[in-house]
């Protein structure tokens, strides 16, 4: 019985403890408001009762060159009564500026300018925002934009809507600040992987690895500079992927318009393509090995045969010669691996010390 009216008591007091809480809250205006992340957000200047913003659709604060920038358009009324906002295409409603890393206006990539051409034909359509409302637009940026440069971007943008007074007005919004970073190759802690995530790892990374190379061979096949060429071959050397070696060999003769210019022991020399064929090793002595039976300039083959030599020495190099030529069976093929042969000698005998 004692127990009974004891906690009869309790409970009557925790039930006085929340009703006074209540009150007290309800006196000091409500209950506590959760923090409204809209209400956090940079607002461009009040405008006859609207305001507008532009912000990250993400909460990330920067992005990868590859990823897309996509954000959102906001406007909102601030006023007492009702505001009338055109709907259209967003680059009928919205005049956006990007400016990029160098301070300049970014250019419209080709979608964005035909998106811009179709933007203002069509019917147009006027809504209305109610005091507190607000209308968002998400825009897929880097779509409309190029931003495939890495640094700061500044994006901004107005936008035409008729006010409380019922007028034609400009609405600008704030000055967002999104930052494009060069994406970084991840590579997993394999200390504490399992057997099944390292392996998943390691297959990861080496197609991160292929895929790199590919479009390295990719863009050596293109109508390129000789200037960039000398760096996508450089790459691809110390890429040491075997399956650049025949595009390699394509291109030993090119010659490097100039000696690297960043290092004081160069990264590359007078013809960076039998630089990177050394790099390759084995496989890149396997290639070149197979267009010295075919014609080639007294230069070519003096370049692949110093390939030979780089990567195995004089004893096996000649070996590996020697064996090819007993393996031809056309006069044109044993003509060309003794002329390979002659230049290993003359390379040899350059090589003497005097």
């Amino acid at each position: 019985m004692i127990n009974s009216c004891v906690n009869r008591a309790a409970g009557l007091l925790l039930f006085a403890v929340a009703l006074l809480a209540a009150v007290a809250s309800l006196k000091a205006g409500g209950p506590p408001k959760k923090a409204d992340p809209v209400g956090e957000r940079e607002w461009g200047p009040e405008q006859n009762g609207l305001r507008c913003a532009v912000a990250l659709a993400s909460k990330q604060k920067s992005v990868a060159v590859d990823e897309p920038v996509t954000v959102l358009l906001l406007t909102k009324n601030v006023g007492d009564k009702p505001v009338s906002v055109v709907g259209r295409p967003p680059l009928g409603v919205f005049k956006i500026r990007v400016l990029g890393p160098d301070g300049k206006p970014v250019l419209l990539t080709a979608y964005g300018r035909r998106e811009l051409d179709i933007a203002g034909s069509g019917s147009r359509s006027v809504g209305k925002l109610a005091p507190g409302r607000e209308e968002e637009t998400r825009l897929l940026l880097s779509r409309v934009f190029d931003m495939t440069r890495a640094g700061e971007y500044k994006i901004s943008f107005a936008r035409f809507c008729f006010g409380m007074n019922k007028k034609p007005i400009s609405v600008s919004s704030n000055d967002l600040s999104v930052t494009v970073v060069e994406e970084k190759i991840r590579v997993d802690q394999f200390g504490g992987l399992s057997e099944k995530q390292s392996n998943e790892a390691c297959e990861q990374i080496l197609k991160t690895h292929a895929d790199l190379t590919a479009d390295l061979m990719a863009q050596l096949q293109r109508k390129l500079s000789d200037e960039a060429k000398v760096y996508l071959i450089y790459l691809l050397g110390e890429l040491r992927d075997p399956r650049a070696a025949n595009l390699l060999t394509i291109h030993i003769d090119l010659k490097a318009p100039r000696l690297d210019p960043a290092v004081a022991i160069g990264r590359w020399s007078q013809y960076p393509a039998a630089d990177a064929l050394t790099k390759i090793g084995a496989l890149g002595v396997r290639e070149v090995s197979s267009w010295l039976p075919k014609d080639q300039t007294a230069l070519r083959r003096k370049l692949m045969i110093s390939v030979i030599w780089d990567v195995q020495g004089e004893k096996c190099g000649r070996i590996l010669l020697e064996d090819a030529l007993a393996r031809q069976t056309t006069d044109a093929g044993k003509a060309n691996m003794r002329a390979s042969l002659e230049a290993f000698e003359v390379l040899r005998k350059s090589l003497q010390p005097r």
